[in-house]
């Protein structure tokens, strides 16, 4: 308490500064400098010298701080807790408001995202906003669909995957797919190689029944027969 302010930590001596309260509550459900914990404000110790001001926690006091994360000023709702804490030294309380990191930044009090810029409380410009942005978008993902940048290749069960995992995930009395029987329809097959002799050759046929012997190509696009006559194949 007695040690300087920094960007998870704020003093203030103040008991009825809602504005400065959603702020401070909106700053640290940022979490701008990405400490993944939570930020404190402390209420009846002095800012500067860190010293308490002998204030009196009542039950009324906390209420009125804990009804400020579902007012509406500040969205989306944050996680925080509000408890007292008595000095033993006998010189009043403090009112301590934990509040946690949220996962869908930017939180925005009264329409302005407040972030932590070392001891002073700030407004995001543009860059930070889309930094918070981002983040966003990187946590509202599913458990299994986030990036484990800790995670190493020795870290993979192979084992469990390949014995238990793939086993349940085919259905009964599905075949592996190396024991799948494949099947084309015949007007998919690749062409046979030309014979020799273009007599033989069924690509090939007469130009005219009455004509000379002379035989001419049968189109590609001829060379199977229609897909209305390989439906039966399907």
């Amino acid at each position: 308490m007695a040690d300087l302010e920094s960007d998870r930590v704020e003093r203030t001596i103040s008991t009825n500064d809602t504005t400065k309260f959603r702020e401070a509550i909106c700053a640290f459900s940022n979490d701008f400098p990405n400490h993944r914990q939570s930020g404190f404000l402390l209420i009846g110790v002095h800012d500067r010298t860190g010293r308490p001001s002998g204030l009196v926690v009542t039950d009324e006091m906390m209420r009125n701080v804990a009804g400020l994360r579902q007012d509406g000023e500040v969205l989306p709702s944050p996680g925080m807790s509000v408890y007292r804490i008595s000095l033993s030294d006998g010189s009043g309380d403090v009112m301590v408001v934990e509040v946690h990191p949220s996962d869908i930044p930017p939180v925005r009090s009264s329409g302005r995202v407040c972030i932590r810029v070392g001891p002073r409380r700030a407004i995001a410009n543009e860059t930070e906003e889309r930094i918070l942005s981002e983040r966003r978008v990187a946590t509202v993902r599913t458990f299994d669909a986030r990036p484990c940048p800790e995670a190493a290749l020795d870290d993979l069960a192979l084992d469990l995957f390949l014995n238990t995992y793939r086993r349940q995930a085919r259905p009964p009395g599905q075949q592996p797919l190396r024991r799948r029987a494949t099947r084309r329809a015949p007007f998919l097959r690749p062409p046979a190689p030309l014979p020799h002799s273009r007599r033989h050759n069924p690509l090939w046929r007469r130009r005219s029944r009455f004509s000379s012997r002379r035989l001419r190509p049968i189109p590609q696009d001829q060379w199977y027969p229609p897909l209305r006559r390989a439906r039966r194949f399907a």
